[in-house]
């Protein structure tokens, strides 16, 4: 720096805050960010506090004094000159233009396999590309008919290798659309558990049971839950599908996502309109209720396979409309349930949301009582602490 400064050198690469400071105390120095520099390789970072993953607490009182303490924060690295950029999720937002982090660029990769319908080259094999015995020409499933061969077999065959030509060709010499596979699956499921948005779509334009159904009674819809995959659920609901129907046990599809850790699945279906306060089984629970016994991963290939973080994913049912304070058969509130579960992150945010912690169970015991006599040390500092802070 003081090389630049002398005339010795015409530029240098240093840290952002150390540059920042050094033209702050009077330094003849032209600033320019290496992040507007550069597109493609990710030139910024986030600055955070890292506490233990077992005690959350920590985390949120830190997370207090830092919003109480905002505007001290943003006065000091305004006087030592550390260059800020946008973002929205920081407690000091800056105005440098911001390309994202590093993360968010391996994130928004792997979200597509979970958000976007495949592309055209990834359903099926590149004919130009491939070796002949891997192609399945009509020539040879006339051959293969002629032989013999169970038109619908040759139907599942087709179906996996996503080939809509010999899918028309079969069904039209009398395959069956509805007809499971010996796995005991119909073709519609079949495309679905690919994740072929535009298979299953293909199939239901053919007469495909929108309300197919496995031999367990799983139904199309539930097994584009289990594959987690937003276009297949948003294609399903636009199609009419049942946003309600019940699995086998009972649970209703946006519990079943929520319980399976689907969440890009949960959030089709709260976009969709799937009733959010809708209850199931003996116990009468809400799909609130189930998200109050989820805790949010730790691993990252967790995370990004399983979308959205279940804090985000609450607050999305909150916005549909999800009632807080919603009693069990046995007069239990979502708050009631995540401090059973010692889940911190969940008593948060029903905490921040406005839910009543006061209420009591019918023996008289609330949130705080729940968590205080089966030790869930993280629930009861997380009650305790919203308590002080109201």
């Amino acid at each position: 720096m003081q090389k630049v400064v002398d005339g010795e050198i015409d530029a240098a690469g240093v840290w952002g805050p150390f540059a920042g400071w050094v033209k702050k105390n009077g330094a003849p120095l032209t600033l320019q960010p290496v992040n507007l520099l550069e597109d493609q390789v990710v030139l910024e970072f986030d600055l955070a506090f890292g506490v233990r993953t077992n005690d959350p607490i920590l985390k949120y009182a830190l997370d207090f004094a830092l919003e109480a303490s905002r505007e001290e924060i943003r006065a000091i690295l305004v006087e030592f000159g550390v260059p800020l950029v946008q973002c929205s999720t920081c407690v000091v937002d800056g105005d440098l233009p911001a390309h994202g982090t590093y993360f968010d660029r391996i994130v928004d990769e792997a979200d597509k396999r979970f958000t976007t319908v495949a592309a055209e080259e990834g359903r099926r094999i590149d004919v130009a590309l491939a070796d002949p015995g891997q192609v399945v020409t009509l020539e040879e499933v006339e051959a293969d008919l002629a032989g013999g061969a169970d038109v619908d077999d040759l139907l599942q065959r087709a179906v996996i290798a996503s080939d809509e030509a010999r899918i028309e060709a079969l069904l039209a010499r009398g395959g069956s659309i509805g007809r499971r596979s010996k796995q005991g699956t119909p073709p519609v499921i079949t495309a679905a558990q690919s994740r072929d948005t535009d298979l299953v779509g293909f199939l239901l334009d053919r007469g495909a049971d929108l309300e197919a159904t496995d031999l367990a009674g799983w139904t199309l819809l539930h097994h584009a839950i289990l594959r987690n995959h937003q276009p297949t659920v948003r294609l399903l609901a636009a199609r009419g599908a049942d946003l309600s129907a019940r699995t086998p046990g009972d649970v209703t599809p946006l519990a079943l996502a929520i319980s399976e850790g689907k969440y890009w699945a949960a959030e089709a279906l709260i976009q969709a309109g799937a009733p959010v306060d809708e209850t199931f089984g003996a116990e009468r629970l809400t799909a609130l209720m189930v998200a109050a016994t989820q805790y949010e991963a730790n691993n990252r290939d967790v995370q990004i396979a399983q979308g959205p973080s279940i804090i985000e994913l609450a607050e999305a049912l909150r916005a549909a409309g999800a009632g807080l304070d919603v009693r069990s058969a046995h007069g239990v509130t979502a708050a009631m349930i995540a401090a059973g579960h010692n889940n911190a992150a969940m008593v948060g945010f029903l905490a921040e949301a406005g839910a009543d912690l006061s209420i009591a169970t019918p023996d008289g015991r609330t949130a705080l009582d729940i968590a205080t006599t089966i030790r869930a040390d993280a629930a009861a500092k997380a009650l305790r602490l919203y308590q002080k802070k109201t």
